[in-house]
């Protein structure tokens, strides 16, 4: 009784992070055990016993502290010395040990990349590859890791995602792919979307995934690919992010040819057969016939030379047939011509011509070039106009068979047989440069176009692009429409412009083109009676051009003395709108679908590109009769177009409505294009006024009881090869004809959609099927 015993009690570790780790909690256990139970105390490291304890020893329990540092193992020693009791003797007894096992790991992640061929990679961050190349057209991603290896159940992730320029089907889809094919196949790694996770069991300290990029033959511009890291982190110990090596990039090389944005012409034919106006797809050969060429009533007269004047949107060329060496302009949307004057001095085997951006016209003649300043283009009418040689070169046996002018260099590229030469444009040289290496091929027609590419057309069709610097020519595109690569095609014009718009307001002789180019936004002109004096138009009206983008407006006030003509081309799809004008002309190409809306007119020249084209044409008030100039033609290529026609009384109406191109270029009878002609009003199909081809649906619906009257053969003639015309129409509509047609099923679904009633006629020259709407009254057409 009155007994004290005491002990101390030693906690040692190795480092000064196991003391954050353990002896803190040790001691503070100890505290804790020894408060709770009667008779013990502790302090300053002495445990003491009264007699008032009870039992033979005293527990404690310690949890390790998980702080992320990398200091497995540790060990912890606990000694027991200096025993003393106040009554008595006391002993210690030995140490004891106990050892932590720690799984933290420190992880750091990095990324790189590198090409087949690491002499064009400018750093570990950095690779280029190159879609045709098949010997670097491969890039390696490799993710570095460091900290390795994993203890335990512990495990490491890191996001890898991929952006930049390139298109999914060129390498992003592509990459995540083989990152998850490499991810899948490798022990230890795991990848979740986009959430690359490794765990102890991958051995290594690097994970590479290799992407081959797409050779697409479509020309997108340099891209890259970017791999990036994020969201690093480790479920035991730290994470961290490599500084400088977070993304690798990858930059893709594409030498496919860099295709005009703008239109592309050719003048095919001449010589033995018809000379036409074409417009060219560059990209795919493909062509599409604009009108006949008939130069001063030749029309067979073949162009050498052709080039397109950004000035006024008119073509320019030479051309030659029989007596007929002639300086001619064309109309680009239609193909009309003009003889500026002939003369025998333009051999067209040996000239060329070609426009500067600034409208400046170079005119090559043997082997000498002339200028034409811009402003002096349009009263070019004799020889003399062309001035006096600029530049005269004096190689031995060369001569000019085609020719371009280049710009930003102001240096003229020409060619004589398959070979590029140039020379500059201001007189200082006098021997033209030889390119080092041929063409390939004898090119007959030579172009710029607006990115400075120099491009190239033989004879029989085949397209290239030249290299200016070589003289070397990529084949690239070829012409498959027999129509023209039979007839020869011996020129090749580009517009130079950045895709536009060219307006042209016209009085007779007279006119004023001004061009508008799609990237701009809002603009426009808005012309009075004094304004359009200015400009040569003699005119009481007030002309409003406005263009956004490819949405154009050109309307005139109602006056006695209006603007008689305007003309409207563009290098792509649009949305046009004209009112007051006698005769319109509209020329749109390919793309998504173009909306043309025409009020108060008379008469014009449609044409539309390849796609669900919309054309609205509502006349001028009714003057009491036909006159030939008061007639719109329509030609529409492949599509669902829809044509609403407006006064049947005093205008008429031409209208080829075209259908699709094969892939050589020809027409193709396309039972999924369905286009529409709407009426409101009576026609005689036959003897009327109104001239449908290839057209599938015939609606006179409209607000009236409107009547068509046609014969079999009329359908024959109106719709395409395949002799069926689908009438809708409602109740008070009426189908007349002098045939005596057999009525057929009923129910019938045609190519629209719509539910028929079929009435056949065998002209003997081919059955003609009527499928009709169930509304219309068409008792005066059946037995």
């Amino acid at each position: 009784v009155g007994n004290t015993v005491t002990v101390d009690v030693d906690f040692a570790t190795g480092s000064d992070t196991e003391d954050a780790d353990f002896i803190v909690a040790a001691e503070a256990a100890l505290l804790a055990a020894a408060n709770a139970t009667t008779g013990v105390s502790y302090a300053a490291g002495t445990l003491t016993y009264s007699d008032t304890f009870v039992g033979t020893d005293l527990n404690f329990n310690v949890t390790a502290f998980n702080d992320d540092l990398l200091d497995s193992p540790e060990t912890l020693n606990v000694t027991l010395d200096n025993a003393t009791a106040v009554n008595g003797s006391a002993t210690a007894a030995d140490s004891e040990n106990v050892t932590i096992t720690d799984i933290d790991n420190a992880i750091t992640f990095a990324i790189n990349v590198t090409s087949e061929d690491v002499t064009d990679d400018t750093a570990s961050q950095q690779a280029t590859v190159t879609e045709e190349n098949d010997l670097d057209d491969v890039a390696t991603f490799t993710v570095l890791m460091t900290g390795l290896p994993l203890l335990g159940a512990n495990t490491a992730s890191v996001d890898v995602n991929f952006t930049g320029t390139a298109d999914d089907a060129d390498f992003v889809t592509a990459a995540l792919a083989s990152l998850t094919a490499i991810a899948g196949s490798t022990a230890g790694v795991s990848l979740s979307a986009n959430t690359l996770t490794f765990d102890s069991s991958f051995v290594g300290s690097s994970l590479s995934f290799s992407v081959e990029v797409f050779d697409d033959g479509d020309d997108e511009g340099p891209e890259d690919l970017i791999a990036t890291l994020s969201g690093e982190s480790v479920l035991n110990g730290s994470a961290a992010l490599v500084s400088g090596q977070e993304a690798a990039t990858v930059d893709i090389d594409d030498a496919d040819a860099d295709f005009p944005a703008g239109l592309a012409y050719s003048i095919a034919g001449g010589g033995g057969t018809g000379a036409f106006l074409y417009g060219i797809d560059l990209a795919s050969g493909a062509t599409f016939q604009i009108g006949a060429v008939v130069v001063d009533g030749n029309d067979k007269a073949q162009f050498s030379s052709l080039t397109l004047n950004p000035i006024d949107g008119y073509l320019y060329g030479l051309a030659d047939q029989g007596g007929l060496n002639g300086f001619a302009r064309v109309n680009a949307a239609t193909g009309e011509a003009e003889l500026l004057f002939s003369d025998s001095l333009l051999n067209t085997s040996t000239s060329g011509m070609s426009f500067a951006t600034n409208g400046d016209l170079y005119i090559g003649i043997d082997d000498e070039f002339y200028l034409v300043a811009s402003i002096d283009v349009s009263s070019i009418n004799d020889v003399s106009d062309l001035g006096s040689p600029i530049v005269t070169f004096d190689n031995s046996g060369v001569s000019i068979d085609s020719m371009a002018y280049q710009v930003s260099t102001d240096t003229i590229f020409f060619i004589s047989g398959s070979q590029l030469f140039e020379i500059a444009a201001d007189g200082s040289e006098t021997t033209a440069t030889e390119a080092p290496m041929a063409i390939g091929d004898t090119i007959d027609g030579l172009s710029f176009d607006e990115s400075g590419t120099l491009w190239g057309s033989d004879n029989l069709g085949s397209i290239y692009r030249i290299d200016t610097l070589t003289g070397s020519g990529t084949l690239v595109a070829t012409i498959s429409n027999s129509d023209v690569t039979n007839s020869g095609i011996h020129s090749l014009a580009i517009s130079q412009l950045i895709p536009g718009t060219y307006v042209t307001l016209g009085e007779g002789a007279v006119s004023h083109t001004n061009y508008y180019l799609y990237s701009v936004g809002a603009q426009g002109d808005v012309y009075d009676a004094t304004a359009l004096s200015g400009l040569g138009l003699t005119a009481d009206s007030e002309v409003t051009i406005s263009v956004t983008g490819r949405t154009i407006s050109v309307t005139q006030t109602d006056t006695a003395d209006p603007v008689d003509e305007v003309a409207i081309r563009v290098d792509s799809f649009a949305d046009i709108t004209i009112d007051g004008f006698e005769q319109s002309d509209i020329f749109t190409r390919d793309g998504l679908p173009s909306v043309i809306n025409i009020t108060d007119g008379e008469g014009g020249n449609i044409q539309t590109g390849e796609a669900d084209d919309v054309v609205n044409i509502t006349s001028a008030a009714t003057s009491g009769g036909l006159t030939a100039d008061e007639e719109y033609t329509v030609n529409t290529d492949g599509g669902d177009d829809v044509i609403t026609l407006t006064d049947l009384v005093d205008t008429s109406y031409i209208l080829n409505v075209g259908e699709s191109l094969d892939a050589n270029g020809n027409l193709l009878q396309d039972l999924t294009d369905i286009d529409s002609v709407i009426i409101d009003d009576d026609l005689n199909l036959g003897s009327g006024n109104v001239s449908m081809n290839n057209v599938e649906v015939l609606d006179i619906t409209g607000a009236g009881d409107n009547t068509l009257t046609l014969t079999a053969s009329d359908v024959l003639d109106a719709s395409d090869d395949t002799n069926v015309l689908i009438v809708k129409g409602d109740s008070g509509d009426a189908i007349a004809s002098s045939d005596s047609w057999a009525a057929g099923a009923t129910g019938v679904t045609g190519i629209d959609g719509g539910t028929y009633n079929t009435y056949t006629f065998d002209t003997g020259g081919g059955i003609a099927t009527l499928l009709v709407d169930s509304s219309i009254n068409i008792t005066s057409i059946t037995d």
